[in-house]
């Protein structure tokens, strides 16, 4: 949750208040919860994966390579949440549109994601200015890595 009256971060967040701070709603915002964040890596929890009804899910199934959108969506909410340590903004400022320009180092260590009943997306920022951002990214089950790699994010 987020004190609007202090623009304290109480966590863990939940996905209410994450559908607030990212564009993704409905179905679309995948992750379920924020544990841990700090200036340079965001930890959070989802279960999405399992629903049926995940609007990523093809004949059934949700693909390793979904869970880039899975650590997009963590990326975005880690620089909305770095708002709040910024004086010159608040969260009622529009975020910008970040888009992935570049993944690398990318690997997928199982086909599936929908097996799983809960996923970890931690990101780490590698280095970040007002163009955008470099991230590096785990999902896991909480103890076998299911995909990672890094992305350069830039802003509009």
């Amino acid at each position: 949750m987020v004190d609007m009256s202090t623009e304290k971060l109480v966590l863990p967040l939940d996905m209410a208040t994450i559908r607030t701070l990212i564009p993704h709603s409905d179905d679309m915002c995948l992750l379920n919860q924020v544990v841990s964040v700090s200036e340079a890596n965001i930890e959070c929890l989802s279960v999405s994966q399992i629903d049926e009804n995940n609007p990523l899910r093809f004949d059934g199934k949700l693909s390793v390579s979904t869970g880039i959108e899975y650590a997009a969506q963590a990326m975005a909410l880690h620089g909305r949440l770095g708002l709040l340590n910024d004086a010159a903004s608040d969260l009622d400022d529009k975020p910008k549109r970040g888009y992935i320009v570049v993944l690398s180092k990318v690997n997928y260590m199982v086909d599936y994601l929908h097996v799983y009943p809960m996923m970890r997306i931690f990101c780490e920022q590698l280095m970040a200015h007002a163009q955008g951002s470099q991230y590096q990214f785990t999902i896991s089950n909480g103890k076998d890595c299911l995909l990672e790699g890094q992305a350069l994010v830039s802003l509009e």
